[in-house]
């Protein structure tokens, strides 16, 4: 648990420099216990030739509860991991980790460690060439080179062994053990002896084993858990094993020749060179470039009482850490009290990490120079082993160690246990904090915890924080979000820093605040300075999405003098949806304007309104009265004179907050002072030109039976899920939606009829829409259906129809219903079906005089009032609907399409034969096909002059309306 403390920065000063060796002068330093047991010190400090460096002392006590432990991958060849990993690893084996750092150098082709590695007692790797740090059991530490003499015998002869895990090379003989990796990892042609070994191998010790199989060839061999494999490629140390043949019995043994003191180790890592030798800093050091240039390092030094110094410092970053030759390296370690040291891996594979004194997390603690932690083959870990108690023993803060002057800081409290380990903090409320201008203390029932602070009035870098976008019009709160002085963090939160931003984004004030153009698309920076630094954010005036203002799909009535407002649902009258608005109007004798009071309100101020109007053929004018902050304004929008539906848009004036009625201006040379015109479909946009996509649908797809699942998305980014409706068998269903996704989820009732249909519907903000549907077959036929459908192709669809009272069927000799599937449909039967279909009032329609002078059907008089059927007028001038005629697969496309709902997507034309359709179909074909209603034949023709059957239209009937 952590509390949070905000603490003001007021004045800018230095920690005094600390006391340290000649020539290195300490700028800052934080010391930690880690695991209660182990000193740990991250410093900045100068060197008189060096310049700036950070540095990471570890600091290692025999007999300490924290042990060092050889973290490695499970294989020596090519297998490497960064040391946040090879924490997690030790981790993951139950082990307390508190520290680490890289160990060993590495071939790089291979990723396998040069020098003596040693885990638990088992020799893992040995190259008898390199020096080697090692640990004993009592925790003493010893440096130097093992000289280890590694042989086996067999026979009563004895025979040398070269190295132990390395890649194959010429002219020397090799053990692999399955350390190693699952094979020898060999290609070039050799010899390999397997032999089943008893035991693992040590430092002083012999191993018994059997020769179970010998391979001569380029491919690899496989090493099981409990083999060794003697391997050459070469005459001379195949002739050392060339007598060994499967039983032959084998000891493989390994002597220290560097002292007896080396069979003991239980962990080893190799090193490079020596640094220091008996107190002496070693000659020779900078003799080349590699030890001459200065660079990130990594040592390890054992002082006079048997502490271990673990010593990282950072290089090749100007300004932050330069880096030591060898040389210095030494001589510093010589100022840490060693007297021995040798030379680890450095380079970008230097790393330093703590898990921080509370906390159970590992952290890098260095900046490597390559940017992030390098892999390396192996590290030294630290472990505490003292037992786990977990009660709260010590306190530990952390937060804000460098302030700007003006700023505030935020810190925490972390407790551990007697053990050292990580303990639960009390509640943040009960601690008591305090602070004295230099140091941040929390205190809970005796137990203390302090951090100590220092601020600067000087910044190297300066970062910004806030949105990347703003609002027409809207405003943005920009802060200082974190600075750096000297590669260190500085906490600038609550610090005063001058701001400002370009023209095009708008007014910035003192405290950070924007307030932003109204123009969409505008880009610019907001600009922070102080300290010395300065930065700078980019930021656009967001285009926000297309809103609609009014679709008119609900009713609605608003009359004024001279104009009124209806909304009609006459099919071939709405340019979008099902809906329009009819407005009719008189301007009397004076030929006033008209206005009428229609109320549409935007947010984040548009720069466009969109509409479709279809005209009378008059003169007139269609206008807007916009809102303003500063009034009213009026906004020229179209003419009456256009006798079909056309899409018009109107720019308003800046900063307009919506619209506030329409105008209709008289215009000179009308026939007429009265009329009548339609709007549709209103849109506020902040785009110069309008969407004409519908949003991408997927096909709604079932997972478990009821359950559906599709996808939403649009070009303009997402669609609202109140422009979406899901329908099951026609009805309205509910559903979720994650519009930050456009994934759709509905769960449908079980089905208890022929058909189940569920149908997702997406829309935009322009009314263009996308659908598509999932069909399941439901009950089977019900008694009484007609005979003709229950084993038709499309027989669940035709069930549904014929349950809902759709199907226009007849009496068949046997005395059973029938329905003629194949038969063609006849004008009249499909005006019937779809006047079903669609709920349209026949009865009502019955006592009407039909336009008709050849057919009196009341089904066909309701679809004529609906707007939705026409006839054709006859030579002697009467109107003909010509109820028994066939009808053609494209005069039904654009009947049934003018029943629909208006904004399904277009384009070209999908069949090779629409020429042949006639010209107010073609478009209905298209839009048809786009949304998958409709199907061709053979060689992507529709054949639009054929008539169609009775099947074919009662399937789209139900397509289009269940």
């Amino acid at each position: 648990m952590s509390a949070l403390l905000l603490c003001a920065a007021l004045m800018a000063v230095y920690l005094p420099a600390s006391a340290a060796a000649p020539g290195v002068t300490v700028l800052e330093s934080r010391e930690y216990l880690l695991g209660g047991a182990m000193p740990y010190t991250a410093q900045t400090v100068t060197h008189s030739l060096s310049g700036r460096q950070e540095e990471r002392i570890f600091t290692l006590a025999p007999g300490s509860p924290i042990v060092p432990v050889l973290a490695r991958s499970d294989y020596v060849y090519n297998s490497a991991l960064t040391l946040p990993q090879a924490a997690q690893k030790l981790k993951d084996q139950g082990r307390a980790v508190v520290g680490g750092v890289n160990a060993d150098f590495f071939s790089t082709a291979y990723m396998t460690p040069i020098g003596l590695t040693v885990d638990n007692g088992v020799i893992i790797t040995c190259d008898n060439n390199v020096r080697a740090l090692g640990f004993l059991p009592d925790g003493k530490a010893v440096i130097g080179a093992p000289q280890l003499s590694i042989a086996f015998t067999a026979g009563g002869v004895t025979q040398k062994i070269d190295r132990i895990n390395r890649v194959r090379d010429v002219d020397m003989l090799f053990l692999y053990t399955s350390d190693f990796s699952e094979t020898t990892r060999t290609t070039r042609r050799g010899k390999h002896v397997v032999m089943k070994a008893s035991d693992r191998l040590t430092i002083g010790g012999s191993v018994a084993c059997v020769v179970t199989s010998v391979h001569t060839g380029t491919a690899a061999v496989n090493i099981a858990q409990d083999e060794f494999v003697l391997s050459a490629s070469t005459a001379e140390p195949i002739v050392r094993m060339d007598s060994l043949a499967p039983g032959d019995e084998v000891t493989v043994s390994v002597a220290a020749l560097g002292g007896s003191y080396w069979e003991d180790v239980v962990t080893a890592c190799g090193g490079l060179r020596p640094l220091l030798v008996n107190g002496g800093v070693v000659s020779g050091l900078d003799s080349d470039s590699h030890g001459a240039s200065r660079a990130p390092r990594t040592a390890a030094g054992i002082r006079p009482d048997g502490s271990v110094v673990f010593y990282t410092v950072d290089g090749r970053q100007s300004g932050y850490s330069h880096g030591l030759s060898l040389p210095s390296v030494a001589r510093r370690m010589l100022d840490l009290g060693c007297e021995q040291a040798l030379e680890l891996d450095g380079g970008g594979s230097t790393s330093a990490g703590i898990a921080e004194p509370g906390k159970d997390t590992f952290i890098l603690t260095n900046r490597p120079s390559d940017g992030s932690p390098r892999r390396c083959v192996n590290f030294m870990m630290f472990v505490n082993t003292a037992p786990v108690t977990g009660d709260m023993a010590a306190l530990h803060v952390y937060g804000s160690e460098l302030l700007y002057t003006g700023a505030s800081g935020e810190y925490a409290a972390y407790a551990s246990d007697s053990g050292g380990h990580p303990a639960p903090a009390p509640d943040p409320a009960l601690l008591d904090w305090a602070f004295t201008g230099t140091e941040v203390t929390a205190s809970y029932g005796g137990i203390r915890g302090s951090l100590a602070v220092r601020y600067t009035d000087t910044l190297d870098t300066l970062a910004i924080a806030g949105p990347a976008s703003v609002k027409p019009g809207g405003s943005a709160q920009y802060e200082a979000s974190g600075g750096t002085y000297g590669g260190k963090p500085v906490a600038v939160k609550g610090a005063a820093f001058a701001w400002s931003a370009d023209a095009a984004l708008g007014a910035m004030s003192e405290s950070g605040l924007l307030r932003g153009a109204y123009e969409a698309g505008a880009a610019g920076a907001v600009r922070a300075s102080g300290g010395g630094a300065s930065a700078q954010a980019r930021v656009v005036v967001s285009t926000p999405q297309a809103i609609t203002a009014k679709d008119f799909e609900g009713d609605e009535n608003i009359a004024a003098p001279g104009l009124a407002l209806s909304r009609t649902g006459k099919y071939g009258l709405a340019a979008r949806g099902s809906g329009a608005g009819e407005l009719a109007y008189d301007f009397g004798a004076d030929r006033a304007g008209l206005t009428l009071p229609l109320r549409l309100v935007a947010d984040d101020y548009p720069e466009y309104v969109y509409f479709w109007l279809k005209g009378d053929g008059s003169p007139h004018t269609l206008g807007f009265t916009a809102v303003t902050a500063d009034g009213a304004s009026p906004v020229a929008a179209a003419p009456l004179n256009n006798g079909e539906y056309a899409l018009y848009s109107a720019k308003l004036p800046r900063a307009a907050t919506g619209i506030d009625g329409l105008t209709l201006t008289y215009g000179e040379g009308a026939q007429g002072q009265s009329g009548v015109f339609w709007l549709d479909h209103i849109t506020f946009s902040w785009l110069p030109q309008a969407d004409a996509a519908a949003p991408a649908l997927t096909a709604p797809q079932s997972g478990d039976g009821v359950l559906y699942t599709a996808a939403v998305s649009d070009n303009a980014g997402a669609v609202p899920k109140e422009y979406i409706s899901v329908t099951w068998c026609g009805k309205p269903l509910d559903f979720d939606y994650d519009a930050a996704t456009g994934a759709l989820r509905a769960r449908v009732p079980e089905t208890d009829g022929a058909l189940g249909a569920l149908t997702v519907t997406a829309a935009d903000a322009f009314g263009n829409y996308a659908r598509a549907s999932a069909y399941a077959e439901g009950a089977p036929a019900a008694p009484g259906a007609p005979e003709d459908i229950i084993t038709h192709p499309y027989a669940m669809f035709l069930l549904y129809l014929d349950a809902a009272g759709v199907l226009d069927t007849a009496q068949g000799q046997n005395g059973k219903r029938l329905f003629e599937p194949g038969r063609l449909i006849t004008r009249l039967e499909l005006a019937r079906m779809t006047a079903a279909m669609l709920g349209l009032d026949a009865r009502a329609a019955t006592a009407l005089p039909s336009p008709f002078a050849d057919t009196d059907d009341a089904a066909v008089k309701a679809g004529f009032a609906a707007g939705l059927l026409s006839g054709t007028r006859a030579p002697d001038g009467t109107l003909r609907f010509l109820p028994d005629e066939p009808i053609s697969r494209a005069a039904v496309c654009a009947l049934l399409y003018m029943a629909m709902p208006k904004g399904l997507p277009g384009g070209e034309p999908a069949f090779a034969d629409i020429a042949d359709a006639p010209a107010f179909a073609r478009a209905a074909i298209t839009s048809l096909h786009r949304a998958g209603l409709v199907s061709g034949g053979s060689n992507n023709r529709f054949s639009p002059q054929r008539n169609m059957t009775r099947a074919d239209a009662a399937l789209l009937l139900a397509r289009l309306f269940c």
